[in-house]
């Protein structure tokens, strides 16, 4: 599955997307910081990641890979999360 990692210009929320789904998951940049976060303590376990995160909807998404997937999902978050942060602070 396919996930694009971006942020609502509008909202400054960060939207993940399932692309062979048409599905787009909105968190809020704190929010959104708390599942990288996850994400990187369990590529820090080691072996393959798997983590279900809870948009702001109340809907869940699975997010993982192997280790490095996960860590580079977790940094495309985190990046996304503080362009929100400054999205929602200039309004």
């Amino acid at each position: 599955m396919t996930i694009g990692v971006s942020h609502d210009l509008d909202t400054g929320d960060v939207v993940l997307v399932v692309k062979a789904e048409q599905t787009i998951y909105d968190f809020a940049p704190d929010r959104a910081r708390l599942v990288a976060a996850e994400l990187r303590d369990a590529a820090r376990a080691g072996g393959a990641v798997l983590i279900v995160a809870t948009a702001d909807d109340g809907r869940q998404i699975r997010l993982g890979g192997d280790a490095a997937v996960a860590l580079n999902m977790a940094e495309d978050i985190e990046c996304n999360a503080d362009l929100g942060q400054a999205i929602k602070a200039s309004k």
